[in-house]
């Protein structure tokens, strides 16, 4: 009936949930020793809007960081905790950060977790000292600290000056003053000189020195030596590490003989720089007084430091050693032709060569004349000049030769000669040298009618003064002394209308260069150049008349030519090895009148064969060489 009622309809009206949603934290230690990570709960006790639910940014922590934050329902969440050591943990949710869902906002919910970690202090103390002024030093212990006790710090000979916490509120400053300078400080701070928030009391320290350090940082210099004038990266290292508010600049560093730049530090004891030396002279590095100090407040003293000029004795030894080795070639290849001065047939003879081998060209000239004076007595004079080029060297070169002979007997011919050379070469090296010398000697021809040989023989002795530039930047005066020895054996057979003319012969030339000391102090040795060959030749010789009053004479020489010395100091690099045998082909053309004769000759040493035993720096020796001369006769 329409006077019975549902019971719903006679249910009391609900009153509005007008209750702020409470967070609970649970799962929450105690307190905590150290740093590991640890999970804590929050729960609310009503569902939470789902519109405004809790995020981790509505959590703080202090004296530790949150993460990995997981929602388990829309009431329940977790996040895991990280101590940072530096107290005791306040975990906070700020008010109004969620909603319910009648939409009550959260009230302030903290828990705080003591920490039971003590404090642990780090040192930062001065490694060591001088003088007797105050040292100052910190410990930080990485969280807020109180109650300082200084009574547990003990000192051995220095004594507390001060002590207060540091602007921070974790750390302490200390002041001491030593007792006596000369001997090393040692300081320990025993537990409980200060506390934390939790009341933990800190933990003792091991016990730490000062040493006294009343020495002054010594430096020393590297490279010890140099030689030529490139530019070079020096090191100075010091003894000890340095203070870096006391740099060193290159104002306070001078050098005698040298410029200095790009100074750099590389590491606490060491710098570089660039040092450019004028190649002459030791150069001397000065540090000014004061310029460094040391961790304990030491300057240096000044100091010069030297890096000392090696010199260039390697150098100049091979200058002067090519030299003398190009010179004996020249004197040796310019010797004169004494069976041709015997018979003095007052002709003037003059003529230009060319020649050349695997490393170069030279260029001459040479002119001859004999006079009689009687029927015994006959003078001569020889001159010759020649430049060359080579692939290291060129070199100018003249010589001149008089003579004076006596014919004792229809065969013999006894006579002095006396010769004045002049050569200059330089080396692509930079090197310079050049030298004038003298030889003066005997010599013999002698004709045996009865077998158609002739024997020529001489010798002589000389001297040669001399100057060397080895490196561009200087010269030295040097001397040396000199002897040659020459001779050649040689018979004609008649073939027809041909000439045979079979010889041997060898010559010998020495030079010594005498021990002196160059301009930068160093002994330059004595040194000797040996130059030795020997040949057996045959010659093949015609001429044809073609009128009364002139000729044609042609002949050709082939010779084997067998160093047996030849020693030049260059020994991995000889330009013909001891021992080796070699071939040669000489070709000549004569055509002659009763005035004149022209000559014309050609030569080729080795013969495209180069040398047997050669093991020097070509092993296919090869030379090349004409010549064209003039005799007049008067």
């Amino acid at each position: 009936s329409s006077q019975n009622r549902n019971a719903a309809d006679t249910a009391m009206p609900s009153l509005a949930d007008a209750a702020p949603p409470v967070a609970t934290w649970s799962n929450v230690p105690t307190e905590f020793s150290d740093t590991t990570p640890f999970v804590v709960k929050i729960s609310f006790g009503q569902a939470l809007d789902s519109n405004d639910l809790l995020q981790l940014s509505d959590l703080d922590a202090n004296g530790a960081s949150l993460s990995g934050f997981t929602q388990n329902s829309v009431s329940e969440y977790e996040v895991t905790v990280t101590p940072d050591g530096s107290g005791p943990i306040t975990l906070t949710l700020a008010a109004n950060s969620v909603t319910d869902t009648s939409g009550n906002q959260n009230t302030i919910a903290t828990v705080i977790i003591d920490e039971v970690i003590p404090p642990t202090g780090t040192l930062d103390v001065p490694s060591e000292f001088s003088g007797n002024g105050a040292i100052k030093f910190t410990v930080e212990f990485g969280e807020a600290v109180y109650d300082l006790d200084d009574s547990v710090i003990d000192l051995q000979n220095a004594t507390l000056s001060a002590s207060a916490f540091g602007a921070n509120g974790s750390s302490i400053a200390l002041t001491i003053t030593p007792v006596d300078v000369a001997d090393n400080i040692v300081v320990t701070i025993n537990a409980g000189v200060v506390r934390d928030a939790s009341g933990n009391l800190s933990v003792a320290l091991a016990a730490f020195t000062i040493i006294s350090d009343q020495a002054p940082p010594t430096v020393e210099l590297s490279p010890d030596e140099y030689n030529y004038t490139d530019a070079f990266v020096a090191t100075l290292t010091f003894s000890e590490a340095l203070d870096d508010s006391n740099a060193l600049s290159l104002e306070e560093l001078s050098a005698d003989y040298a410029t200095l730049s790009n100074l750099t530090r590389i590491d606490a004891t060491r710098f570089t720089m660039v040092v450019r030396p004028d190649g002459l002279h030791d150069v001397t590095v000065t540090l000014a007084d004061g310029a460094v100090s040391d961790l304990a407040g030491n300057g240096n003293e000044e100091v010069s430091l030297t890096i000392k000029n090696s010199g260039y004795v390697a150098e100049t030894i091979q200058a002067i050693n090519s030299f003398m080795v190009a010179r004996g070639v020249q004197i040796l290849g310019n010797r004169p032709d004494y069976v041709s001065l015997a018979a003095c047939s007052e002709d003037v003879h003059g003529g230009w060569n060319v020649s050349g081998d695997n490393d170069g060209f030279r260029g001459g000239f040479d002119g001859t004349r004999c006079a009689g004076l009687d029927d015994h007595w006959s003078t001569w004079i020889n001159l010759a000049g020649n430049w060359s080029v080579f692939n290291d060297s060129r070199q100018h070169f003249a010589i001149v030769q008089m003579g004076m002979q006596y014919r004792a007997t229809d065969v013999l011919v006894l006579g002095v000669m006396g010769q004045l050379d002049h050569a200059h070469q330089d080396l692509d090296d930079g090197a310079h040298v050049k030298g004038t010398g003298y030889m003066i000697g005997p010599y013999l021809v002698l004709d045996m009618p009865a077998v158609r040989g002739t024997l020529s023989a001489e010798a002589s002795w000389g001297q040669s003064f001399n100057s060397v530039n080895p490196v561009g930047l200087y010269s030295d005066d040097f001397d040396t002394r000199r002897f040659l020895a020459a001779g050649r054996l040689s018979r004609e057979f008649y073939l027809g209308d041909w000439i045979l003319a079979p010889s041997i012969g060898a010559h010998y030339f020495e030079e010594t260069q005498a021990e002196y000391v160059d301009q930068i102090g160093y002994v330059i040795p004595e040194q000797t150049i040996r130059i030795g060959e020997s040949d057996l030749a045959a010659q093949l010789a015609r001429s044809w008349e073609v009128s009364d009053r002139s000729a044609v004479d042609f002949g050709a020489r082939l010779s084997g030519i067998y160093t047996f010395r030849m020693e030049d100091n260059d020994l991995e690099d000889p330009v013909i090895s001891e021992g080796a045998l070699r071939p040669r082909l000489d070709l000549e053309l004569r055509a002659g009148s009763e005035d004149v004769d022209v000559r014309v000759s050609v030569y080729h040493d080795g013969l495209g064969i180069g040398a047997i035993g050669m093991n020097g720096r070509e092993d296919d020796y090869q030379s090349w060489g004409a010549n064209l001369s003039l005799d007049w006769r008067f």
